[in-house]
């Protein structure tokens, strides 16, 4: 009986320790995704580039995010679908490691959660349907 009171222990230890390691992650986009959606809300579409302001202190490194090629940004303000325009570093889980994620869909910007083996294969997708979004006339 108590090795199966260890097992279960251990189990819900990993699974807060996890579940604080996204939410914290989520957390750190928070910057970014403000940040975004003011210029969204002023000017109707996201900037083909970004670049953090770091002035203020609010963003550093370690809150840094990816953004994603002006060629899925462009697209993105064009399809109704949500599309991850950017992310932070990778979080190490103990379960998968994965990224908080930022998500335009509907003139709006969400965090969300994707695992390392979700992402890449998205990014790529994406990446795809710009390019031949672009490319027809």
């Amino acid at each position: 009986m108590p090795v199966i009171a260890t097992v279960a222990l251990c189990v819900v230890v990993v699974w807060h320790r996890d579940a604080t390691h996204v939410e914290k992650a989520c957390e750190r986009l928070a910057p970014h995704i403000a940040s975004l959606q003011l210029h969204l809300d002023a000017n109707g579409t996201l900037p083909v580039f970004y670049v953090a302001d770091t002035d203020g202190g609010a963003i550093s490194a370690i809150n840094s995010m990816h953004y994603v090629e002006p060629e899925v940004i462009r697209w993105a303000m064009r399809t109704d679908e949500p599309v991850i325009i950017g992310h932070g570093p990778p979080s190490g889980l103990i379960r998968a490691n994965g990224y908080a994620v930022a998500i335009y869909e509907g003139h709006k910007l969400h965090v969300g959660w994707r695992f390392s083996r979700e992402l890449g294969p998205i990014l790529a997708e994406q990446e795809r349907r710009a390019a031949v979004t672009q490319a027809s006339p």
